[in-house]
């Protein structure tokens, strides 16, 4: 990619889009830095979305995998969520995350290790779910996955790709529910 690690950093974005809009405006008849705030403030709340925690609600899980999967699409990256006991889904920020890999450190866990901190409350994990956005050979199951099951003491994990959601235990895949 042209512009090294500085274009793929947040200041390169912020500085790309602030140009950007700043030369839009002036090409269609406008003021330059009129375009440049435009630019950075739809840079800076587009950073802000990658960033935020979604909480989906019981009775809500159709709406979560969706919302997962389509943003998994789009922005070509995993995304994982944590799936509580009672039914809720936190769908973790993206921002750090690839095609390949998803980061699970943005909600601290509880002291047991059981549970993630939300708001300031604990949420006992169930399982674990994140998206496979690219499909190379079949879905496939990779050491961090195992890993995770075996740190969290989670009897699987569920992995979306192409809209089939697959339980994943250390020794078995299983298709299990499709929208």
């Amino acid at each position: 990619m042209y512009g090294g690690s500085f274009a793929e950093s947040t200041a390169g974005m912020y500085a790309f889009s602030g140009v950007a809009g700043g030369l839009g405006f002036v090409f269609t008849g406008g003021n330059f830095w009129q375009g440049a705030v435009t630019g950075l403030m739809v840079a800076g709340l587009n950073h802000l979305n990658h960033k935020t925690v979604t909480f989906f609600g019981k009775g809500e899980r159709t709406k979560a995998y969706t919302e997962m999967w389509e943003t998994s699409l789009e922005k070509v990256v995993e995304i994982s969520a944590w799936e509580i006991t009672t039914g809720e889904i936190i769908v973790l920020p993206y921002d750090k995350n690839t095609y390949g890999s998803a980061f699970n450190d943005f909600l601290p866990f509880s002291k047991d290790g059981k549970s993630v901190i939300y708001n300031g409350k604990p949420y006992k994990i169930q399982t674990h779910t994140h998206t496979h956005p690219i499909v190379k050979g079949g879905l496939r199951v990779s050491p961090e996955d195992i890993f995770l099951m075996n740190s969290l003491g989670l009897k699987y994990i569920n992995i979306i790709q192409s809209k089939q959601v697959y339980q994943v235990t250390p020794t078995s895949i299983n298709p299990w529910w499709r929208w």
